[in-house]
């Protein structure tokens, strides 16, 4: 499977287990003699397989995550780390009503402001 792939289903089972938490709410909310809209211990039992199938999931990204390299040398998670880390990047791109990557690269141009300290996790612009 691909990282890609994997992104993908991780994303669509996570909305399905946030689905099936609302109806396992509704199935705890029902008033006295009343039978639940659906089976509460089925419900749970999915919830438990969802549950498996995320962790392997998860395991799967982040070990790629891990292992795969950039031309740069570093892994994939040394990148993520480094972007999450930029000070004010995501602040700065929702103002400019743009993307990070579309920040970033605005950001490499010879006509962009120089950072005005350099910090471990980057640029202070």
């Amino acid at each position: 499977m691909k990282l890609g792939e994997a992104l993908t289903m991780r994303s669509q089972l996570l909305a399905r287990m946030q689905q099936l938490r609302e109806r396992l709410k509704a199935a705890a909310l029902v008033q006295e003699g009343e039978q639940p809209p659906e089976d509460p211990e089925q419900l749970l039992s999915e919830f438990d397989s969802m549950a498996s199938e995320l962790e392997g999931l998860i395991t799967a990204i982040n070990r790629t995550n891990l292992t795969t390299r950039l031309r740069s040398g570093q892994t994939l998670t040394e990148a993520r780390q480094r972007t999450d880390l930029e000070p004010g990047v995501a602040e700065v791109a929702d103002l400019l009503h743009i993307t990070k990557s579309a920040f970033a690269d605005r950001r490499r141009s010879p006509d962009f402001p120089q950072p005005i300290a350099e910090l471990a996790c980057g640029p202070i612009c």
